[in-house]
């Protein structure tokens, strides 16, 4: 007794060279094209001195924040969103003391960005942040030394 035949699992399809060279030429266009829509990122480069915060790693927070609210960030209200970051953080870094480190942060239409180092004991009120205003550079240099920020530039 013969039951009925099972067809193959599989089946030969040829194909027109001209066909199957053309996924991979437009995936890969549609790839590089996705890759450079949009403004070039703003690089924040830090520079921490071996000394800088008594010598122990230290958290970067970097976040859209209009000016009035910046000035009136406490270190304690901003230091909560290193472990619970809210809508306003676009990037968060370990900086080791010794260490050079460039972040590449997403470009915001109208926001300025406040940058935010949380030292051990930072050194008053004011040295452990600062504010980079619109229009943004493409690239900001930040040196920390002790416990604070030392110098920015082009700010």
């Amino acid at each position: 007794m013969h039951g009925p035949t099972k067809e193959p699992s599989h089946r030969c399809v040829r194909l027109n060279p001209r066909t199957w060279l053309a996924g991979p030429v437009l995936a890969g266009g549609l790839l590089a094209a996705g890759c450079q829509s949009g403004p070039a990122p703003l690089t924040i480069a830090v520079q921490s001195a071996a000394g800088a915060n008594q010598g122990r790693s230290l958290y970067m927070i970097v976040r859209t924040v209009d000016e009035g609210t910046f000035l009136s960030d406490s270190y304690q209200d901003v230091a909560t969103r290193v472990t619970s970051p809210d809508g306003s953080v676009v990037s968060t870094s370990v900086i080791l003391p010794g260490s050079s480190v460039s972040v590449p942060v997403t470009r915001q239409d109208k926001s300025p960005l406040g940058v935010y180092f949380f030292f051990t004991t930072p050194t008053n009120n004011s040295s452990w942040k600062t504010l980079i205003v619109q229009p943004l550079p493409d690239k900001v240099e930040i040196q920390l030394q002790g416990n604070g920020i030392g110098k920015v530039s082009p700010n």
